[in-house]
């Protein structure tokens, strides 16, 4: 047990950092835009219900694009309407990440944490 412990934490905090990585250049390459919060896309996990954001921007090219971001929004209680803050890829349009901590910080620092817990509890405190 004590070798599986290590070897999920050693792969949960290499895949955490390279999470980190990819994320440092998508934010030091991206392209700030102004897109509007357009409804709600449901999801289910488990037996749990969640919303994630629809918005739409328009994309380097002019065209309008509606897609569902893949996180929540850094606004708190965002409506209808509202103006929303993503990022984009230089090189494609169509994959938008909500500007913040959350749309792009969390997943990597989690990631980390989840597998230092792993050594942590695999060196018997």
């Amino acid at each position: 047990m004590q070798t599986y412990l290590y070897l999920v934490g050693a792969l949960t905090i290499f895949g955490g950092l390279a999470l980190l990585a990819r994320r440092v250049v998508f934010v030091s390459r991206a392209l700030p835009k102004t897109g509007k919060l357009t409804g709600w896309e449901k999801r289910m996990s488990g037996e749990n219900e969640y919303r994630l954001p629809v918005v739409e921007y328009v994309g380097r090219d002019g065209r309008l694009r509606e897609k569902t971001l893949p996180s929540s929004l850094a606004v708190p209680d965002p409506q209808i309407g509202d103006k929303v803050a993503i990022l984009l890829e230089p090189h494609d349009d169509d994959s938008p990440l909500p500007e913040g901590f959350v749309g792009i910080w969390l997943a990597p620092l989690v990631l980390m944490a989840l597998g230092g817990a792993a050594l942590y509890v695999a060196s018997g405190f």
